[in-house]
């Protein structure tokens, strides 16, 4: 019998609060030790002014102070750019850093993201 439990097998933390990003924002830095996949979930509020333009960054050091822009190959799916009003969309990472983020290098909008941790190493999750 097929056993179909995501519950435990993932992590939900905040990729970036919900608010208003104006400008350059970077987001949480997610840290995906003892995970084997990643997936950021977009959700746009009432406010898109200038739609952002979103990158996703990796690297190495915690503080992702070698943080690089990741290649389009490591993406799954493409990178939403929240234009309206309720967009919602999601985009995933299959890179090899252990540290990734979402940052924005322009724009002015209300939007939030999830990130999601998947098939962990160890279930269930704490979480």
């Amino acid at each position: 019998m097929q056993v179909f439990d995501m519950h435990h097998g993932i992590t939900v933390l905040m990729g970036k609060e919900n608010v208003v990003a104006s400008g350059v924002v970077d987001g949480e830095i997610i840290d995906t030790a003892g995970y084997e996949s990643l997936e950021f979930i977009f959700q746009a509020g009432a406010t898109v002014t200038v739609a952002p333009t979103l990158t996703l960054e990796h690297g190495d050091e915690s503080d992702l102070s070698d943080a690089t822009e990741v290649d389009a190959e490591e993406v799954l799916g493409t990178l939403v750019q929240v234009e309206a009003a309720d967009d919602v969309g999601k985009v995933g990472y299959i890179g090899k850093e252990r540290y990734v983020r979402v940052a924005q290098s322009a724009g002015n909008a209300i939007y939030g993201i999830v990130a999601v941790l998947g098939t962990a190493h160890h279930q269930p999750t704490d979480d």
